[in-house]
């Protein structure tokens, strides 16, 4: 798993370039443009996605501190392959459908402020981080919960893919939010 958790970390690192060559030089009206009334703007897709990375940063917490124990259901849901293969698959930039997005995970309403782009960088970071603490770890057999409930758990490798790919995807978005006609010029 060394050589996997190693493309993930490689994945992140180019989400992270490709934020800040895409995304850096925008001005606050560009980076909170939206093509509709029910569209994210570029800030959104960016906020949305620190957002729910650092939702599972507590977890992440005690898996690296070795203080994470499965609970009871964790180790006995038999839905946590499931669960993690079904969001995969949602998340991939690959998939076409749209997903409403949990309300816990929705971006606010107001302003994003062009230190948007400093806070991507730094959460993806600390995400690089947890990911080089998680080279031993049993990914398998540690489970997490999502933060939307409990109830719906996941392997911890499925947890990571899912966060690498999900970046890709709301950065495809936000590039594509870019491209829309009456996006402002610089």
């Amino acid at each position: 798993m060394e050589n996997e958790i190693k493309n993930l970390i490689q994945s992140i690192e180019s989400s992270t370039k490709r934020v800040q060559e895409t995304f850096g030089n925008l001005t606050e009206e560009q980076l909170n443009w939206k093509p509709g009334p029910e569209k994210w703007g570029v800030g959104e897709c960016l906020v949305h996605l620190i957002t729910t990375n650092r939702l599972y940063f507590p977890q992440f917490d005690k898996i690296s501190n070795g203080e994470h124990e499965n609970s009871l259901w964790q180790s006995v849901s038999p839905f946590s392959g499931f669960f993690g293969n079904f969001i995969l698959k949602a998340v991939s930039p690959d998939t076409v459908k749209k997903m409403k997005t949990a309300r816990i995970f929705t971006p606010s309403k107001s302003s994003v402020p062009l230190s948007v782009i400093n806070e991507f960088v730094y959460v993806n970071n600390e995400c690089i981080e947890y990911y080089r603490k998680f080279e031993k770890a049993d990914l398998e057999n540690t489970k997490v919960y999502s933060p939307v409930a409990r109830l719906i758990t996941y392997r911890l490798w499925a947890v990571l893919n899912i966060l690498a790919q999900h970046e890709i995807r709301h950065i495809n978005q936000a590039q594509r939010v870019m491209e829309t006609e009456g996006f402002p010029k610089s």
